[in-house]
């Protein structure tokens, strides 16, 4: 979903008090503190947040190191 914090979070909760149970993710630009105290520790469990490994620095894209869940970098 691309969305931030009040409709992400209103969508997660309707989503899930209906029986939804697949893996949702949704972009870095919102704030998953606000987003778990909106829809609720329940509702957000497992959410899939997308993190762009490449940022902006003054003109140019710099890629970013994502790291795994074993500590590992991902290529």
């Amino acid at each position: 979903m691309i969305a931030i914090h009040k409709p992400a979070a209103a969508f997660i909760q309707r989503y899930r008090e209906q029986g939804g149970g697949a893996q949702l993710y949704n972009i870095s630009a919102m704030d998953p503190t606000e987003l778990v105290q909106r829809a609720g520790q329940k509702n957000a469990h497992g959410l899939g947040i997308r993190h762009s490994p490449t940022h902006r620095v003054g003109s140019r894209y710099v890629e970013s190191p994502v790291i795994g869940i074993h500590g590992r970098q991902m290529k």
